[in-house]
């Protein structure tokens, strides 16, 4: 029995000592070519996502920018026909008739 415990360590011990092996070293270096062409699809498909996200940008700066000027254009207009109508006409446009019918304006 102890011969067998001692032969199968050192059956074990031999098996231990062959599966070991130092680290391979290359003299060239390895280039993963599959590896590069992945990453180089990546960065293609990423540029395409940035360059759509830059026209939806664009577009919705395009949009926002139309409406501000619209709205500018509108008051510009409100101004103009303001400044066009005459002062008791203007008064009653705005609400102060009744304050000056009570004398408390002098529009």
């Amino acid at each position: 029995m102890p011969a067998r415990r001692v032969l199968l360590g050192m059956a074990a011990g031999i098996a231990l000592a062959a599966g070991y092996a130092p680290p391979a070293r290359a003299d060239l270096p390895v280039i993963d070519t599959a590896a590069l062409g992945q990453w180089a699809q990546q960065l293609q498909n990423d540029i395409k996502a940035y360059a759509l996200d830059l026209q939806r940008y664009a577009g919705e700066v395009k949009s926002w920018a139309t409406q501000n000027l619209q709205w500018l254009q509108q008051v510009q207009q409100y101004a103009t026909q303001l400044r066009n109508m005459p002062t008791n006409s203007r008064c009653s446009r705005i609400g102060c008739a009744t304050q000056v019918s009570a004398g408390r304006w002098g529009c």
